[in-house]
């Protein structure tokens, strides 16, 4: 009697070695992962430096008398007038002009089309298309997009599907707190020795705002 104790006494050991293995087996193959972020309050945009917090915003062409595009030899030759839309940073909430924290300097914005696919390339130079197709009633013309600081920008905006500057095709971030960044856009020819059809044009941009 006092082996067969002995023996169960030994099977009761191992059992419990072996559970204790198993356990060991499963920790090893687990993982923990933490994650988390710290965000401070941020500008927002607005039309004007102390205006209210705006989300979307609109820029109207016109409607362009097919009669002002010219027959140019030369593709992304630009007709009409240019339309153009200055940002402003507001406190969040709006109401006030924004102010910088934190060591930041400079801001900046990003843009690029809602949809890919959108981006046209005439003679080096990039060009928004139309998201309404000839089908529904849209017009082949494209869109030349303009950036800069001053009220009637002229830096040439070199579209990309990951974003592209608005401020300054060179110097991003050179916008400080109080300064405006202005969007121009106006129609461009999209091919040589013909005008584009008629028809309306819509687009939509993605937009970033940047600090540095």
């Amino acid at each position: 009697m006092l082996n067969k104790h002995k023996l169960q006494r030994i099977a009761i050991a191992t059992s419990a070695l072996m559970a204790f293995g198993t356990t060991q087996l499963s920790a090893n193959a687990e993982t923990v992962t933490i994650t988390g972020a710290i965000q401070g309050s941020t500008c927002s945009l607005s039309q004007t430096a102390s205006g209210g917090e705006t989300k979307s915003f609109t820029m109207g062409l016109g409607t362009v008398p097919l009669s002002t595009a010219t027959s140019s030899p030369t593709a992304g030759t630009t007709f009409g007038t240019q339309t153009n839309l200055s940002f402003s940073l507001v406190a969040p909430g709006g109401g006030s002009a924004c102010s910088f924290t934190n060591g930041t300097s400079g801001w900046d914005m990003s843009i690029a089309p809602a949809k890919s696919g959108f981006i046209t390339t005439i003679n080096g130079s990039t060009f928004l298309s139309n998201m309404v197709s000839l089908a529904e009633g849209g017009t082949d013309a494209v869109v030349r997009l303009l950036g800069g600081t001053t009220a009637t920008p002229s830096n040439v905006i070199t579209l990309t599907e990951a974003g592209s500057f608005v401020s300054s095709p060179t110097n991003p971030f050179q916008a400080k707190a109080a300064s405006s960044i202005t969007l121009g856009a106006i129609f461009a020819q999209p091919v040589a020795n013909q005008k584009p059809n008629s028809g309306t044009f819509n687009s939509v941009l993605n937009l970033a705002i940047d600090y540095r």
